[in-house]
């Protein structure tokens, strides 16, 4: 009987963690569908040395002047340089793109091609 209870448990397990990777993809593919990579160019407040549950987050936005704030990412190389310009204001150019993670869901970023 118990054998069977634990056998339940997995399978239980395995099944949840199944339903929300299909999930998971399948709003990835939504917001990617959405979002498909359109350029767009925002000028705002860079904030930079910032934190979200599980790591996912690049760690810098650029607050526009209605407050709101988009997610940018930069290549490592850019990325150095950047950390250096925090409260400053930036202009950014670049596409945007969807990633999907466990804790925040599907989110769109810009992955920055020019900045001044």
């Amino acid at each position: 009987m118990r054998r069977l209870f634990s056998l339940g448990l997995i399978v239980s397990a395995f099944v949840t963690m199944n339903a929300f990777a299909d999930r998971t993809h399948k709003q990835e593919e939504q917001v990617t569908a959405a979002t498909a990579q359109q350029e767009v160019t925002l000028t705002g407040t860079l904030k930079t040395g910032l934190v979200a549950i599980g790591g996912e987050t690049t760690g810098v936005v650029i607050v526009l002047a209605d407050g709101k704030t988009v997610e940018l990412s930069f290549s490592s190389k850019a990325f150095a340089k950047v950390q250096k310009l925090n409260g400053q204001q930036i202009k950014v150019s670049g596409k945007t793109v969807s990633r999907c993670g466990p804790e925040r869901g599907c989110r769109t970023i810009i992955e920055v091609k020019r900045y001044q």
